[in-house]
């Protein structure tokens, strides 16, 4: 019999896997928790180095995982975006890359998002992520999560009011580029879109840093967790 978790857990798995398309402008992988991931979990925080380590464990595709685990919900993710961002300020890349991992304590604890790969963004300072607008909903899926990174990866969202970078901020403000970087529909490149720029946040942050005492900074590594709705 399922536990709440693996049905919550489930439910992400198949919506999830309605993102991808043969035109889709990222690519999942996904796997099961290690031993040494299941039991930093039970801890208070869990250490980047296990993050790390958890890295070079198997990631399968949607499908082979389905058909290696039947039955069974991916615990950790990773995010390929293949669409095309600013890797520093001077070049563009599209290489990208995201994991996310959910704790035994998921669905009463958010996932943890980590940020693997160099970029230029007034929103992330690897391996921080911050998504400005709104404040987390119960409701809100990873596949939504993963299509809205990805939107700011090309600069069709990004938000100059509370810049984790704030150097990539002042880029932004004063470059004469026309942005977005990249116009691309992330689940169809053959479909152009338009800049889809956040504001200053009304409600607080989607995201917020988590360190190993509580909200802030993680010296040699970073988590970030989704903020519960306002009572």
């Amino acid at each position: 019999m399922l536990t709440p978790r693996e049905k919550r857990l489930l439910y992400e798995f198949q919506q999830v896997r309605t993102l991808q398309t043969p035109y889709s402008l990222f690519e999942i992988i996904c796997g099961r928790l290690t031993p040494a991931e299941s039991t930093e979990f039970l801890k208070a925080g869990m250490s980047p180095e296990v993050i790390a380590d958890g890295l070079k464990s198997e990631f399968l595709l949607p499908a082979e995982f389905e058909r290696r685990y039947p039955g069974l919900p991916p615990e950790k993710y990773g995010v390929r975006y293949r669409c095309t961002g600013m890797g520093d300020k001077s070049t563009e890349s599209s290489e990208h890359m995201m994991e996310v991992v959910f704790s035994l304590k998921y669905p009463s604890e958010a996932p943890i998002f980590v940020w693997l790969t160099p970029i230029w963004h007034p929103n992330f300072r690897r391996p921080y992520i911050c998504v400005q607008g709104r404040p987390f909903a119960v409701g809100l899926t990873l596949a939504q999560i993963i299509l809205e990174v990805g939107r700011m990866v090309q600069y069709q969202n990004y938000n100059l009011a509370d810049p984790l970078n704030w150097e990539a901020a002042e880029w932004v403000r004063t470059n004469p580029r026309p942005f977005p970087v990249d116009n691309r529909d992330l689940r169809d490149w053959r479909n152009i879109v338009g800049p889809r720029r956040v504001s200053a946040p009304a409600d607080g942050a989607l995201v917020e840093l988590v360190g190993e005492g509580g909200t802030g900074t993680m010296e040699g590594g970073a988590l970030l967790e989704l903020l519960p709705e306002e009572p």
